[in-house]
């Protein structure tokens, strides 16, 4: 996992290297740059336990309001050690819709953040916004445990299993971003949500229902609902298609 970390991170740098070149050249770069309609890539989901391509695309409903869709599959990789017994023949969907709006006061655009990604303090270069987010992933593998088994009075028996499991999992977020030029038709957009989910696991029929005991890690397959926190960090190439 930690290749994909570097190589994520390396690629963040060499964006940033660009974005200054970019706004070094352009001395009347404006707000009027944004993108109306623009497509996505993620490279930020490359990384994480269930990774997936992850493709979007954001409409401008007006000057300040833009609706962003996005949707990818899971890729099939083990990342952590443990994947090839509990979690592996990964597949599945993420998916979601975020409405956002865009900061256009000058204050909002000042500050910590903004003064890394407009380091010449021309606030065109640099647009923040929130967003609410409402999402609904489904994701499906397989897994391997022992089972010990009942055949009777005074009579057990063991067997690996291999059968199949699906997460459903959907919520919301709300979401600070924001978005800045690289170069050319090409932008970055990063953000961070926060917010919550409902987390449902469903075991297939090969799953044994009736067990003395279930050995190996104490793992979500329970078939019960819960919410929980639900985070995501956003690392976004924007390609301009219209402005």
């Amino acid at each position: 996992m930690m290749k994909y970390l570097f190589s994520l991170y390396f690629s963040l740098l060499f964006s940033l290297n660009l974005r200054a070149q970019y706004v070094q050249e352009q001395p009347d770069s404006t707000s009027s740059n944004f993108p109306s309609f623009s497509i996505k890539y993620f490279p930020s989901h490359l990384v994480g336990h269930f990774p997936s391509h992850l493709f979007g695309a954001e409409l401008m409903l007006n000057e300040s309001l833009s609706l962003e869709g996005r949707y990818g599959r899971l890729i099939d990789r083990d990342v952590y050690d443990y994947d090839q017994t509990y979690y592996f023949n990964k597949s599945g969907f993420k998916s979601s819709l975020m409405l956002k709006l865009y900061m256009n006061k000058a204050d909002l655009k000042k500050g910590a953040v903004a003064s890394i990604f407009d380091s010449d303090g021309r606030d065109e270069t640099f647009q923040p916004y929130l967003g609410v987010e409402f999402f609904y992933n489904q994701i499906n593998h397989d897994r391997e445990r022992t089972y010990k088994l009942s055949c009777g009075a005074a009579c057990s028996y063991y067997s690996e299993t291999v059968y199949g499991l699906t997460q459903n999992r959907w919520g919301g977020r709300l979401h600070l971003g924001f978005i800045t030029p690289v170069a050319g038709p090409v932008f970055l957009d990063c953000s961070v949500g926060l917010g919550l989910m409902k987390w449902r696991v469903i075991a297939d029929d090969r799953k044994p229902e009736d067990y003395e005991h279930q050995y190996g890690y104490n793992l979500e397959e329970d078939g019960g609902q819960s919410v929980i926190p639900a985070a995501d960090l956003n690392i976004k190439v924007l390609f301009r298609i219209f402005r």
